[in-house]
């Protein structure tokens, strides 16, 4: 026999079999008063204030289970509250996280949810805009979580009336938040090594139509050594490194649409000062936005916009 009831967001399901809950939390929902979060393993999540020439707001830094040391990562703004922890923020399970930036050109908050996974914390951006309507759903099952998604997110499509198109996103455990036109095809490419998109026949099908076997090489040397891959915004996934033995100098990165297999890279060679863009359409605002946040940003490059596509400029180092 089930019994169902509801209290505070949480649905509680028991079987003579096994444990099940479903936890759904709403952005309507206080932010916790506590800026650490303890999981069930031991690891931890810490919110610390940063005031010094790279950054200026509150960071989230980790420490997995056992170990002594929180590492910094890479999820700051302005604001960055611990949104819930279920069962309870020294006992979590899972946990949500809200960041969001200061000033009139900031629309909402981007959610970051961690969560154990095969004995290791993990943490995913959910990478949209969390609006009013949207919620997260956490399936938890004998005190493991099991599968999310978030609905109604508000993702900045319109339809031909104007008005917004709502999307869900699912979590894959241990990879990310993917939107559920991400083809499944593409799936075992998230978190992996680069050698992987380059490898696979169907991935990298597009791009060599547009380049010759050298260029193709030349990025593959150039993303050797894996620096970043990951997915972004439900739809691309980032392969990013630098060349085995010469990683100060020759950089590459390749985005990979997710919907379509559409695919862009970059690479950049500081001593020689060259750098080339392949695409294989028109470059849009979010590639470009992922090449400066993923690529640029972190080998200290500066890249400026030319007419079809992307440049580094070498003389102007930042």
């Amino acid at each position: 026999m089930k019994k169902i009831f509801f209290a505070f967001g949480l649905y509680t399901l028991f079987s003579a079999h096994a444990f099940a809950q479903t936890y759904v939390w709403e952005h309507a929902y206080e932010p916790l008063k506590t800026n650490k979060v303890k999981f069930q393993d031991g690891s931890e999540i810490l919110i610390k204030e940063e005031k010094n020439q790279e950054v200026e707001g509150r960071t989230l830094f980790i420490k997995q289970g056992s170990k002594k040391e929180f590492v910094k990562t890479r999820h700051t703004d302005d604001h960055v509250h611990v949104s819930a922890a279920y069962p309870s923020s020294d006992n979590a399970i899972v946990a949500v996280f809200s960041l969001s930036c200061a000033g009139n050109a900031c629309h909402g908050s981007n959610i970051v949810v961690a969560y154990i996974h095969q004995n290791k914390l993990v943490i995913n951006e959910l990478d949209a805009v969390f609006n009013p309507e949207a919620r997260l759903t956490f399936n938890i099952r004998d005190k493991e979580l099991t599968q999310a998604e978030a609905i109604y997110l508000d993702v900045g499509e319109i339809d031909k009336l104007g008005d917004s198109i709502l999307r869900k996103r699912s979590l894959l455990l241990g990879k990310g938040f993917i939107d559920s036109r991400f083809r499944s095809s593409f799936i075992s490419l998230i978190n992996v090594h680069p050698s992987k998109f380059f490898e696979d026949k169907n991935a990298r099908s597009k791009l060599l139509n547009k380049i010759d076997s050298k260029a193709f090489k030349e990025l593959r040397d150039s993303i050797s050594v894996a620096f970043n891959t990951d997915v972004h915004m439900g739809r691309y996934v980032t392969f990013a490194g630098c060349m085995a033995h010469n990683c100060y100098d020759v950089n590459g990165i390749v985005v990979l649409d997710g919907f379509d297999g559409e695919t862009w890279a970059l690479n950049a060679d500081k001593e020689r000062k060259l750098s080339k863009f392949y695409g294989t359409k028109p470059l849009n605002l979010n590639v470009e936005y992922l090449m400066r946040n993923e690529f640029a940003s972190q080998y200290e490059l500066e890249i400026a916009r030319k007419t079809n596509g992307l440049i580094v400029k070498f003389n102007n180092p930042k």
